[in-house]
């Protein structure tokens, strides 16, 4: 009988028991092989949850990360201009230093721009939606 689309040849459906089988038994060697895989899961440790200090750490870090995608100054932008590992290490601290000493300036900054940009989208809207206001076009920017 000659296979159809829709029925695949008896090697084709052997190799793909194979292949998953071979993967099943894998994941199970990789999970054998975990370290605490021999504890029954109730004796693992309960994960507490973070405190205070663990959160800011973690908040200063995205708003680091955020800043150095902004400003140009990611790993592939650093390679971009040759900088030696100690370069970027120093270029790296000081813009830690700076957002030590600037956190809360760049939040109102970063939420000023936020209600700016929200007030714009709510004016375009308006303009979109609603009748031709003129005194509405005039606050747009241009």
């Amino acid at each position: 009988m000659k296979p159809t689309p829709f029925q695949p040849t008896f090697r084709r459906v052997a190799l793909a028991h194979l292949l998953a089988a071979a993967a099943l038994a894998s994941a199970g060697a990789l999970v054998a092989e975990r370290p605490g895989a021999d504890r029954p899961s109730a004796a693992q440790p309960s994960v507490a949850p973070p405190t205070t200090a663990e959160h800011e750490a973690a908040v200063a870090w995205c708003r680091i990360r955020t800043l150095r995608q902004e400003i140009g100054l990611t790993n592939h932008d650093l390679a971009a201009m040759a900088c030696t590992q100690g370069q970027a290490e120093a270029a790296l601290s000081a813009l830690k230093a700076w957002h030590a000493a600037n956190a809360t300036a760049l939040v109102q900054t970063a939420e000023t721009l936020r209600q700016a940009r929200r007030a714009l989208k709510a004016a375009q809207q308006a303009i979109h939606v609603g009748p031709r206001d003129e005194a509405l076009i005039a606050r747009l920017p241009r």
